[in-house]
């Protein structure tokens, strides 16, 4: 049997409104059991009779065949479709209480020409009203609520086209009935130089708090500029961006702060609230110079509250005592922050912070003593360690340089020099060298050990000068009667704690120092 498919639909058509769909295929003989269409828009469907929407604007080919209950499939019938694009209303809510006349912002596009020429229709979802005020075609929307609560505010635009397309938002009428009110944190211990935090709390009897204005008094009366605005305030919400100018008396000043809380145009209300501020100290903390790391226990003098307040300092940082000491050994080589805090006797108080560097100091390593041969000389030994070092011997006498590590030193007296060493960064280390000068032994050939305290013991002139001297003594038979490291306790003629004979004794002194031993004879008279 011979299948006709066919179909009718309005040829035009908007994006995202359905399209409808008609059916009109026919069949000689037995049933059409199915259809298919294809929208020409990568969408198909199996309904005789569909509505299809179309996301997008074009002009589309849509194809139907049908198929028969003996499973016969018909020809394709085809047919186009225009689709136009369909406006996007919106519009913008506006906050109003009872007493405004609410407007309605329309922000409507339209891609096939301008959104003023577009045809729109309001609806503001009013109860109260009647149908004429309850409507409008104007661009804007505007209506006058006589009753707060939430209304549902539609906004229909057609264009050229024919295509018309919806949009709603819920929106809500405020009370006029405001109580404002605010708290402010912390309010009996309030200090110039804190942010004062004020916390909303005001409420009204329908819908919300659409904005609150804060005027802080620190120029008096409230002016045309508002010190705090937020337009989306809410209950318990924190306002902490406000700063009192600093003053500096030693007196509490005292502000009125206002605030007018709005529910929308022409609703809104105000309340004042007085508060004490007292003043906070004003601070000065001066750049530290920086410190060698060899430089002791030192002061911080830099830190100090300028207005005379009573009051009481505190340091901390690593290596500062609390009372202002700094210990750069304690704090270490490197920056180190130092932090000064001043609080009054009215609990106020104020912090600034400064670096401090450490630089460090030259190190020094040096004999305590050296030991010249009268007449001779040596050089000194020394090392140091640090950064673009200088070098500075005092006094200069008896030393071929005074401005290197290393001078070659000579002399004929004992004595003390000092070596200073100087870092590029300005830090410097002292050490000290005693000069030793040793003179050749001259030993006395004779001593009377008699009792009388005149020559009892052997005299060995500039013994001293040999620390590490040996002295020993024989007899004419080899026997040593006498041996001495150092010679703290002179030979007394005297062996095993008995008195020598008289006679001729022989010595050997060995200075230690690397020369030659000092030999020969010595009597002892009686």
């Amino acid at each position: 049997p011979r299948m006709t498919p066919k179909f009718t639909v309005n040829q035009t058509g908007c994006v995202n409104v359905p399209l409808a769909f008609a059916d009109n295929s026919t069949i000689e003989a037995g049933n059409i059991i199915e259809r298919h269409w294809d929208f020409g828009d990568g969408e198909t469907s199996i309904v005789q009779n569909p509505d299809h929407l179309y996301k997008t604007s074009g002009t589309f080919v849509v194809k139907l065949y049908t198929v028969s209950d003996l499973n016969c499939k018909s020809l394709l019938f085809l047919d186009t479709v225009v689709i136009n694009k369909s406006p996007l209303p919106d519009f913008k809510l506006p906050d109003v209480c009872i007493t405004d006349e609410a407007v309605f912002i329309n922000t409507s596009t339209n891609d096939l020409e301008a959104p003023e020429t577009l045809k729109y229709l309001w609806n503001f979802g009013d109860p109260q009203a009647t149908t004429a005020n309850n409507t409008s075609t104007q661009f804007n929307g505007t209506h006058q609520y006589k009753t707060p609560g939430t209304y549902t505010v539609t906004l229909t635009a057609t264009n050229s086209a024919g295509c018309s397309l919806s949009k709603q938002h819920s929106f809500v009428v405020n009370g006029a009935d405001i109580k404002p009110a605010f708290t402010v944190q912390n309010k009996d211990n309030l200090c110039s130089n804190q942010e004062i935090v004020v916390v909303n709390t005001s409420t009204v009897n329908a819908g919300r708090i659409t904005r609150i204005e804060f005027y802080m008094g620190a120029n008096g009366a409230p002016n045309g500029t508002p010190d705090i605005i937020d337009s989306l305030p809410n209950t318990s919400k924190e306002y902490a961006t406000y700063k009192y100018p600093a003053f500096t008396t030693a007196a509490t000043k005292s502000f009125t702060i206002t605030m007018i809380a709005y529910s929308g145009t022409s609703c809104f209300a105000k309340i004042e609230q007085t508060i004490t501020v007292k003043p906070s100290p004003a601070i000065l903390f001066d750049e530290v110079p920086p410190i060698c790391s060899n430089a002791g226990l030192t002061k911080i003098i830099q830190a100090k509250e300028t207005l005379g307040l009573p009051g009481s300092e505190l340091f901390s940082g690593k290596g500062i005592t609390a009372d202002g000491f700094f210990d750069p050994i304690v704090a270490g080589v490197g920056t180190h922050l130092i932090t000064y805090t001043f609080t009054g006797q009215n609990s106020c108080s104020e912090t600034l912070t400064r670096n401090i560097v450490v630089f460090p100091s030259p190190t020094i390593t040096l004999a305590k003593e050296i030991f010249i041969l009268i007449g001779g000389q040596k050089k000194v030994e020394a090392f140091a360690i640090g950064n673009g070092l200088t070098y500075k011997w005092t006094p200069s006498i008896g030393l071929d340089r005074d401005d290197v590590l290393n001078p070659t030193m000579s002399g004929d007296n004992d004595r003390i020099y000092t070596l200073t060493v100087t870092s590029n960064q300005g830090c410097s280390t002292s050490q000290t060298i005693m000069l030793n000068i040793l003179r050749v032994v001259e030993p006395y050939n004779t001593f009377s050990p008699n009792g009388d305290s005149i020559n009892d013991t052997w005299g060995i002139k500039y013994i001293d000068s040999y620390p590490q001297v040996e002295v020993e003594i024989f007899n004419r038979y080899g026997q040593k009667v006498f041996y001495s490291r150092g010679y703290k306790n002179p030979f007394d003629g005297n062996f095993n704690n008995e008195p020598l004979p008289v006679g001729v004794y022989y010595y050997i002194i060995n200075p230690n120092i690397g020369t030659k031993k000092v030999t020969g004879s010595l009597t002892i008279l009686r």
